[in-house]
């Protein structure tokens, strides 16, 4: 069976405290399976995509290495077909280039800490080196999703980015779309 998308949610951690955060609404994770292994995720179902997503992955660049790493082994071996790597982040490290080559992509969140509130001086600077990034490294596909609550001019490269979306958050439900499912990857994963 293909299915679009594997949803694997790595760390629980994050930097942030979005008031709409999927992961804090009651029952949000109650699709979510449980897995040991990386190879688990495709125990019944060959994807054409999975995205690596938290928590904030990038809070903890050296699990998401491992994880990116371990999924590309997975996809070189070609047991489970082919299927492509995407990492969901709203925060920027220096130390990204090291995942770049294990990605087809990235989907940046530019996230409003309240209802109509501005963004940090540090999530603003966030934003403008992952889109630096985005706009040097043009054979990765590139998304940003921008809070619709976020009440500040940024400055914006459209040419940087492949897709670019408005919208508000579905809280309270978050649903995860009917062509997706959902994992989380065990601490102790191997």
């Amino acid at each position: 069976m293909k299915y679009d998308t594997a949803r694997v949610i790595i760390t629980l951690d994050c930097p942030g405290s979005c008031w709409y955060c999927c992961n804090k609404q009651e029952g949000a994770l109650d699709r979510a399976r449980e897995i040991p292994t990386l190879d688990e995720i495709f125990d019944c179902v060959d994807y054409e995509n999975v995205v690596i997503t938290g928590g904030e992955p990038l809070g903890c660049i050296d699990r998401t290495f491992d994880v990116l790493h371990g999924l590309s082994d997975l996809r070189k071996e070609g047991r489970f077909g082919t299927f492509k790597l995407y990492l969901y982040t709203a925060i920027y490290d220096s130390d990204i280039d090291s995942l770049l080559p294990y990605l087809d992509g990235i989907t940046y969140g530019l996230h409003a800490p309240e209802v109509g509130g501005d963004l940090s001086v540090a999530d603003l600077n966030d934003f403008l080196a992952m889109q630096w990034l985005a706009f040097n490294k043009p054979s990765l596909s590139w998304r940003l999703w921008i809070n619709a609550a976020l009440n500040q001019v940024v400055p914006l490269i459209p040419s940087a980015w492949d897709r670019i979306v408005v919208a508000n958050p579905q809280v309270p439900t978050c649903p995860v779309p009917d062509n997706e499912d959902l994992y989380i990857l065990a601490d102790d994963f191997k």
